[in-house]
């Protein structure tokens, strides 16, 4: 049984196959940045950052989103204070001076973060932070629900499964997944190395997770490592997606990873800011961008992939669209 888990783990670490998928470019937003969809994936909220900081006043809009990706802008508002996360319903969590407000649905709370992140229903709201513990908050009392201690101090990120039924937590010495209902945890993860396949701790950067649309297994992207596709049931190792090559012969790390609408494929971007897709089934790669850009978002039900990219300077920043076809 492990030489046959080996076998498929090596099966899908080489697979390399561009089938025919295209990623189609649908729209581009000079120096604009991406805070996320509705859950109809029918508005899309941006910002933008005029020069290297972000400095208020910060302008925010929002936008219509059609089927085929494209943008009709609605409106744009000047704050003072820069949102972090979009609710569902469109509620913005913003965040001034270190401290974050929820100016809508909360009870304007305060707190030390380093991340949010909003169950896709809309109703849990999760804080990390430094200090070694995840805060989750309920969106329409107000009030803080659970506190979660970590093993490590060190909290990088976290995600919630699409059916919000599990939170997923990536600290310094692996990744846990919680099951919201009572918070009993459901796995423990390591990081994916590329020589034994795992390793069970580690202090490399996780850049993203990402939940599969029926919550049975998670997507780790880390740097010095494969993103690394995890069964849940079982808390091993399913599959590595290999890194590839770009135009200047160097092998780059991951930054973001996510699991598109129809749970069909892996979007990653790496360091070289290069797009690329995966065959969530196979592992294989159906498509590649290059200077596609850094940050990842995708639509909660288009097939369409927002990406941030860098220019060499901040006035060549730029939100780009993708559609899937």
């Amino acid at each position: 049984m492990k030489r046959l888990g080996f076998a498929l783990l090596l099966i899908c670490s080489l697979g390399i196959s561009l089938a025919q998928v295209s990623l189609q470019p649908v729209f581009s937003l000079p120096k604009a940045r991406a805070l996320g969809f509705s859950a109809d994936s029918s508005k899309l909220f941006t910002y933008v950052v005029e020069g290297y900081y972000i400095q208020p006043p910060v302008p925010m809009s929002r936008f219509e989103v059609s089927a085929d990706g494209q943008l009709k802008l609605l409106d744009t508002v000047t704050e003072s204070k820069l949102a972090l996360a979009v609710s569902p319903e469109g509620y913005l969590l913003r965040l001034e001076g270190g401290v974050c407000r929820w100016d809508t649905a909360l009870n304007n709370y305060a707190c030390n973060m380093s991340g949010a992140t909003i169950s896709p229903d809309g109703r849990l709201l999760a804080l990390t932070n430094r200090y070694g513990y995840v805060q989750v908050w309920d969106v329409t009392s107000g009030q803080r629900i659970r506190t979660l201690l970590m093993d490590d101090w060190r909290i990088e990120r976290a995600a919630f499964s699409r059916d919000s039924r599990l939170l997923a937590v990536c600290q310094a010495s692996g990744t846990v997944v919680y099951r919201v209902s009572d918070w009993a945890v459901l796995a423990r993860l390591g990081r994916p190395d590329p020589m034994r396949g795992y390793m069970p701790s580690g202090n490399c950067t996780v850049g993203g997770l990402a939940f599969t649309p029926d919550s049975k297994r998670l997507v780790i992207a880390s740097t010095g490592a494969p993103v690394g596709i995890w069964n849940l049931e079982s808390g091993r190792l399913e599959c590595m997606l290999k890194r590839l090559t770009d135009r200047d012969g160097r092998v780059r790390d991951p930054r973001r990873v996510a699991v598109t609408a129809d749970g069909k494929h892996v979007a990653v971007t790496d360091a070289g800011q290069n797009l690329i897709l995966y065959d969530l089934q196979t592992g294989r790669v159906v498509a590649k961008l290059e200077d596609a850009g850094y940050n990842l978002l995708v639509s909660p039900t288009l097939p369409l992939i927002v990406t941030e990219k860098f220019g060499d300077t901040p006035e060549k920043d730029a939100l780009l669209g993708f559609i899937i076809r």
